[in-house]
């Protein structure tokens, strides 16, 4: 068997990053949160607790961040996470093993029943290395698993292909992926993601990095969540994917992006697969690529 080591949440090994430019998620118009990773300080400034309804976050009782075989080590800092908040996030860099995994285990029961294709799978990521990394959701032990790359190419596990969901910047900047649970599962074997078992206990969240000793990749704000009413819907297309970083708003898998404010306004258009948001004032956007329709936040 594997050996696990528990990693405790409260040590700074795992925190920090240098003070690079935030993707803060809008917690305005979002609402019944199942928690896996976010820190006191966000949670407290912008959540109800009556709009939680499951916390499974680490808390070295019944819900623990580990590591197989120290494939990872943590890594120390003290600058802020995605939202802000100084030294609060999780930070690993690949060891020396020759492979690399870690997850976030539940043994009390998940209690994500609830969670069905109107929720949207939330994770900020940063990283200045160009490894791929492969993001693991879902309720394995029941077949309702997705499994997925971020990076520019698919994540090869011992011949095992892990196709791209989608990129980041490698400039050490927060970047925030925000899916819906629906379209998660193009990225599953079985079609299927979701806690369906209310006593489910097991990896909630798990990551792989490959072998490559030294590559580090910082980890925050991971949730499910449902989005709120006056939240703008994207629409389902083959294997597009627009995504924006704190510069850029880009499209995976089409061409040709088109960029409205709230008002309906054509405000930016490019014929290739990416367009500048520098000119753009901070705020929420739509971002159209064929008929891919996509809600996007520029700051």
């Amino acid at each position: 068997m594997k050996k696990i080591t528990f990693l405790a949440v409260a040590t700074a090994a795992l925190l920090g990053g240098n003070a690079y430019a935030q993707a803060e998620f809008d917690f305005s118009n979002a609402g019944n949160y199942h928690l896996i990773y976010l820190d006191e300080e966000t949670l407290a400034a912008n959540v109800n607790a009556s709009d939680i309804v499951s916390d499974c976050r680490p808390n070295d009782t019944n819900s623990f961040l580990y590591v197989w075989d120290n494939t990872y080590v943590g890594v120390t800092s003290t600058g802020p996470n995605s939202n802000g908040v100084p030294g609060a996030y999780i930070n690993l860099s690949v060891g020396t093993v020759g492979w690399s995994g870690m997850g976030i285990v539940n043994n009390n029961g998940a209690h994500f029943e609830a969670i069905d294709d109107t929720y949207h799978f939330h994770i900020a990521l940063k990283t200045m290395d160009a490894d791929s990394h492969v993001i693991i959701v879902g309720d394995e032990d029941a077949n309702q698993v997705a499994k997925f790359t971020i990076g520019s190419t698919p994540f090869n596990d011992n011949g095992t292909i892990y196709e791209v969901l989608q990129d980041i910047s490698r400039d050490g900047e927060w970047n925030a992926i925000d899916v819906p649970v629906a379209d998660l599962k193009a990225y599953s074997v079985s079609g299927l993601v979701g806690y369906p078992n209310p006593d489910f206990t097991g990896n909630i969240f798990s990551m792989l990095s490959g072998a490559r000793t030294g590559a580090t990749i910082g980890l925050d704000a991971i949730f499910f969540y449902k989005p709120g009413t006056n939240g703008v819907e994207g629409v389902k297309g083959d294997n597009v994917k627009i995504f924006s970083t704190n510069r850029t708003i880009q499209v995976l898998g089409g061409e040709g992006i088109e960029v409205y404010d709230i008002t309906g306004k054509l405000v930016k258009e490019s014929k290739g697969t990416i367009v500048g948001t520098e000119s753009l004032a901070a705020g929420i956007y739509v971002a159209k690529s064929g008929n891919v329709v996509t809600k996007v936040i520029v700051r």
